[in-house]
């Protein structure tokens, strides 16, 4: 009897130790959790989780633009696990492009895991290789248990998990997640928290300035009334801030616009919220909004002290936007080429790809009847869109993204300016099916630029440094053209929305004979406070 409650006192004490390591493994990985941003080399220019846009080619295209950290397109988590056609098409990584994807029958040994996970270091790209590290995964939805099961099966692969509390979109809404959760912060916790707890891998979350609440947002307002609901958003939004750092949220990014604030009705990038946000939290914040330049992203840091800027709207607009000069990419060798521009990316595209002869028929007899572009409306800026456009081309040869429509709309962003003057390109990327026939639409493309700019006559210089003299003028409190009320006409993509609304905030300045200002100031229990006067 005796010799039996030795053996159940052993067993108890094996336990106990078994339990205590637990403990302390599970402890070791949550202060990993806590250097985040240390371990993956503290970027400072982000790429955004991007729905049917942040797929691995443009992801490895961007890398090689001056971007540190890249997420995963928004995935729906109950999908995710529910669909193995869903998880296979939108699950990409380079890792899963050389061993065959994610296995959702078995689930890796948790310590084998974890070792895999402290050994993933900074992105190491060999001359010459292509990079997707460090590398976010995002998914949405409304459920804890669901979120964590999604997780669960990439976790290993990734070097943090985010959770999507910012998406806008009309499908949010009906699928209960995103910004539309942005008002449960008990639920938002406990997604927080339940991931915190049960994942080896740190734990992210990307959301939007909190909206007022629904049941005053159609009573109309007076203009004290405004900026006291203003107050009350920076308050619903620190309120949230603090209690999803408290759940464990290891790196917070951070949209310093409303859920209503979108396509034609998107507004000024509060940068001050961001920034109150910032001198607040202790983990890591990223910010996003109001970035079309590098310059605008300069600004933006310096600006709200955030610890790294991301980009979405912008990065799709133009690749480049985190590149400082446009030949700061190691993918250009800059070699100038007859008309004296540096096309070395092209005749590199050329040399080694399998699309060089479209690209080549392309651009010695020409497929399309359209007219040549007028020296006007090129620029050596609108070039290297081309140019980049032909380089993504060459990385979907060797990574295809799910779908040919993720091509599509890529080359309708970036090429927006030229697809503008000439309807023949714009109707042939309409029917295109195949990825050689984007490839002779996007070497058409190159070739009217560069016959545009040969005829410039030395008119170039000028061009190149306009932009950067356009962006030196800007005031720090704003964020981009749009959000100031200037109204220079610009065709490209991302203005496709604000230069009505910039028009719309000039006319309201001229008319407008007083203006209220709200100005942040803080209180002895560290809450948001406000002062308010009328401003000639």
């Amino acid at each position: 009897m005796e010799s039996l409650s030795g053996e159940d006192r052993r067993e108890d004490e094996a336990e106990n130790m078994e339990e205590g390591e637990r403990r302390r493994k599970k402890k070791d990985r949550k202060s990993t959790s806590m250097s985040l941003w240390e371990s993956i080399c503290k970027p400072r220019f982000v790429m955004a989780p991007m729905v049917d846009a942040s797929e691995l080619a443009f992801r490895v295209l961007c890398h090689r633009y001056g971007v540190d950290l890249a997420y995963t397109p928004m995935m729906h988590s109950r999908l995710f696990i529910e669909d193995p056609k869903y998880r296979d098409l939108h699950w990409q990584t380079l890792a899963g492009f050389r061993e065959g994807g994610v296995d959702s029958g078995e689930k890796r040994d948790d310590e084998e895991a974890e070792v895999r996970q402290r050994s993933r270091g900074p992105a190491q790209r060999a001359e010459g290789g292509d990079a997707d590290e460090p590398l976010f995964v995002q998914f949405c939805g409304d459920s804890p248990e669901t979120l964590l099961a999604a997780a669960q099966l990439v976790e290993d692969e990734v070097d943090a998990v985010d959770v999507n509390f910012g998406c806008p979109q009309g499908i949010a809404r009906r699928g209960h997640y995103g910004a539309f959760l942005l008002h449960e912060s008990g639920l938002i916790t406990d997604i927080v928290s339940t991931l915190h707890n049960n994942l080896h891998t740190p734990v992210t979350c990307k959301m939007r300035k909190v909206s007022p609440r629904p049941a005053t947002e159609s009573v109309p307002r007076s203009p004290l009334a405004l900026s006291l609901d203003d107050e009350r958003r920076i308050q619903d939004t620190l309120k949230l801030c603090y209690a999803v750092e408290a759940a464990g949220c290891a790196c917070l990014c951070l949209h310093g616009r409303t859920k209503e604030e979108k396509a034609s009705r998107v507004g000024p990038c509060d940068w001050l919220a961001i920034r109150l946000v910032k001198e607040r939290l202790t983990i890591p914040l990223i910010a996003n909004g109001g970035v079309e330049t590098y310059e605008d992203a300069l600004r933006c840091l310096e600006f709200t002290k955030a610890d790294a800027v991301m980009s979405a709207e912008g990065i799709l607009d133009n690749p480049m936007i985190f590149a400082p000069s446009r030949f700061a990419s190691t993918s250009l060798s800059f070699s100038s080429s007859r008309s004296g521009y540096p096309l070395s990316a092209y005749s590199s595209f050329l040399s080694h790809s399998s699309l060089r002869e479209i690209v080549r028929r392309s651009c010695t007899r020409p497929r399309f009847a359209g007219s040549s572009m007028s020296c006007w409306e090129a620029s050596p800026c609108l070039l290297d869109r081309c140019l980049v456009m032909l380089e993504y081309l060459d990385i979907c040869e060797r990574y295809p993204p799910p779908h040919f429509s993720f091509i599509k709309s890529h080359l309708f962003r970036c090429l927006h300016p030229v697809l503008l003057h000439h309807e023949d390109l714009r109707d042939a990327l309409a029917r295109a099916c195949e990825l050689e026939d984007y490839a002779a639409i996007a070497a058409e493309a190159t070739a009217r630029v560069r016959q545009a700019l040969r005829g410039e006559h030395g008119g170039v210089q000028q061009r190149v440094d306009a932009p950067r003299a356009e962006t030196s003028q800007k005031q720090n409190s704003g964020a981009g053209d749009a959000e100031t009320g200037a109204t220079q006409e610009k065709n490209t993509w991302y203005w496709r929305h604000r230069t009505n609304h910039a028009r719309a905030i000039k006319k309201e300045k001229d008319e407008k004979q007083e203006v209220l200002i709200w100005e942040a100031t803080e209180g002895s229990d560290g809450s948001v406070l406000s002062s308010l006067f009328i401003a000639d």
